[in-house]
């Protein structure tokens, strides 16, 4: 189902884009682009899963999410929660757009 969401989210955004800003609202009510707007959703379902996962196991698996957890603002402040997701969903989109061409 991952893939799916993922090919889903990237046809509805590409399709989407391609709209006059004035015609999105329009469009949206349209089946085919209800159903990709709940794969937009789901994809950031995936990736709040997926971060809350990491978070709650203690796990010394060298991966990408490990190093976004270990970063540290200018502050010293690791990243929150939110931005944590929003780095995972940035990797899966851009993992599953750069592996699938």
């Amino acid at each position: 189902p991952a893939v799916k969401v993922l090919n889903d989210r990237g046809n509805y955004s590409a399709s989407l884009g391609v709209l006059p800003p004035r015609w999105r609202p329009l469009a949206k009510k349209i089946p085919w682009f209800s159903r990709g707007n709940q794969a937009v959703q789901r994809l950031a379902g995936i990736a709040v899963a997926a971060v809350g996962q990491r978070l709650a196991s203690e796990n010394d698996r060298v991966a990408l999410l490990a190093k976004l957890q270990a970063g540290r603002d200018d502050n010293g402040d690791p990243m929150g929660r939110e931005e944590l997701t929003a780095e995972a969903l940035t990797q899966l989109i851009a993992g599953s757009d750069t592996t699938s061409k």
